[in-house]
């Protein structure tokens, strides 16, 4: 894939949850897969993924602190993908 265009900031995002909290991580997973399954979009399911981590964090974790990480996290990858949320809007967003 190469990470040319973006993917960046998600993956390592993964990376650091994989670490932090591997159910949390892994409950992410499944909400990217399964949103990807269904758009055929990697910027929808990444926001998806990311909307979720804070949940699932709070779930697996419970800890305040690692909650407000992932909700911090999921807050930059959204500001981040501003430009993909308007093409997703739009409907022009490219497919994978």
């Amino acid at each position: 894939m190469g990470f040319r265009k973006g993917g960046k900031g998600v993956a390592t995002a993964a990376g650091c949850f994989l670490v932090i909290s591997l159910p949390a991580a892994g409950t992410a997973l499944l909400v990217f897969i399964l949103f990807l399954c269904m758009t055929s979009r990697s910027s929808a399911a990444s926001l998806a993924a990311s909307a979720f981590l804070p949940i699932a964090v709070h779930v697996a974790e419970g800890g305040a602190i690692l909650t407000l990480c992932a909700l911090f996290m999921a807050i930059m990858i959204f500001i981040s993908h501003r430009d993909n949320i308007k093409r997703l809007l739009n409907g022009t967003e490219p497919l994978i």
